[in-house]
């Protein structure tokens, strides 16, 4: 059976969805952006406190007839809150249209908000309820930074981002301390400074709950400097929803502007009410294009490169985390992935239409070279510090 699947799909011969063998009709529905049309799944409340916008959806009917009607031909649509009190009951509509927008603002719970369809045939036929879900999040916590002193002239700082997330099926609220994710940081001596340029931020590979890094505390310590740490978050990216196309693929994350948002994508919120709500949104493709990952001299397995075919205009860097590829070669040090030019891959790089390279970074790695005189003596040459590949000579 796998092999026939496998087969047909290759082939070309793409599978149909089956046709609804019940008699009576089948409700189904996503729930859209009022504005866009584009699927909604999450709302991140805390940029509507901070913009006073709003978030307008409403549905996207994908109901079907069952054997005992002809056409679907009345909708209802009820909102349950968080709380399960209901909120909006639409009444039998004969037309999804005739169902009133929903409108999230600041002053509505967070939590998880359940719409509900049911769908009538032509026959009076009526459907089992079908419901999904908008999940709202407020995550208001700053993540918490603490310090400990772990070594001589060392210092481990931890970062927790703490508040409410998103878990990674995209729905379930998580609500047990875990955040949205620390993504970046930044460390300065000067307690009463600006907030860093993008350029001086420290993104991690991907949000983490919580992250710890070490800290050179010498140059701070004894000379009247203050270490200072700068933190910043980003929502957590749920797995996208299947396309229903099948031919398509998961694109990646836009937001209202089109903006990709890939994980360590700072998330900022508008400075004032005239800009558009922020609502992070899937998007797919029938195009693909392909990156390779060039070892650089180094080996990948046992390649010295990767290829994947992947979803034209996808984010470079989602796939770099995705394939998480760790190269090895013998006296370098594996430093990271960069563009094939040897910038740095940023939050915005896409894979276009032919091949995105992205490369493998190496250090050198550095030996002591310690001489033993075995009873006799060195003089004052004991040791030396060489590189990799150094010849040793007289």
């Amino acid at each position: 059976m796998a092999q026939f699947i496998a087969t047909n799909y290759f082939e070309g011969n793409h599978f149909q969805q089956a046709q609804v063998k019940s008699e009576i009709p089948l409700a189904n529905f996503y729930i859209k952006d009022a504005n866009s049309g584009e699927q909604v799944m999450t709302i991140h409340k805390q940029h509507l406190v901070n913009s006073n916008d709003t978030v307008t959806v409403n549905i996207f009917d994908k109901s079907k007839t069952g054997t005992g009607g002809e056409k679907i031909s009345q909708w209802q649509l009820k909102i349950y809150d968080p709380n399960n009190t209901i909120v909006y009951d639409s009444g039998w509509k004969t037309d999804p249209s005739q169902i009133e927008n929903f409108v999230y603002d600041k002053t509505k719970p967070d939590g998880r908000w359940i719409f509900e369809l049911s769908v009538k045939d032509d026959k009076g036929n009526e459907s089992k309820a079908f419901q999904t879900y908008l999940t709202a999040f407020l995550d208001d916590v700053e993540p918490e930074i603490a310090g400990s002193n772990t070594g001589r002239n060392e210092a481990t700082i931890t970062l927790t981002d703490k508040g409410d997330g998103i878990d990674e099926d995209g729905i379930t609220l998580i609500e047990d301390d875990r955040g949205s994710g620390v993504s970046a940081y930044y460390i300065t001596d000067d307690p009463n400074g600006p907030e860093p340029d993008e350029s001086e931020w420290i993104y991690l590979d991907a949000p983490v709950h919580t992250y710890d890094f070490k800290v050179d505390i010498s140059e701070y310590v004894g000379k009247g400097k203050s270490l200072v740490i700068w933190t910043k978050e980003i929502i957590v990216l749920p797995e996208p929803p299947e396309p229903d196309d099948p031919e398509s693929e998961f694109q990646v994350w836009k937001d209202d502007d089109g903006n990709p948002i890939t994980p360590g994508t700072p998330i900022i919120p508008p400075d004032d009410d005239d800009e558009p709500t922020i609502i992070i949104t899937p998007t797919y493709t029938t195009d693909t294009g392909v990156i390779q990952f060039d070892a650089n001299g180094g080996k990948i397995g046992d390649s010295e490169n990767k290829k994947y075919v992947v979803a034209a205009l996808s984010s470079v860097r989602e796939q770099v985390i995705k394939y998480n590829h760790v190269p090895v070669r013998e006296g370098y040090l594996f430093t990271g992935w960069t563009m094939e030019d040897g910038t740095a891959i940023t939050t915005q790089q896409v894979a276009k239409d032919l091949t995105t390279v992205v490369k493998a970074q190496w250090q050198i790695q550095s030996y002591k070279l310690k001489f033993n005189a075995n009873g006799g003596s060195l003089g004052s040459v004991k040791e030396k510090e060489l590189t990799y590949g150094t010849a040793i000579q007289k």
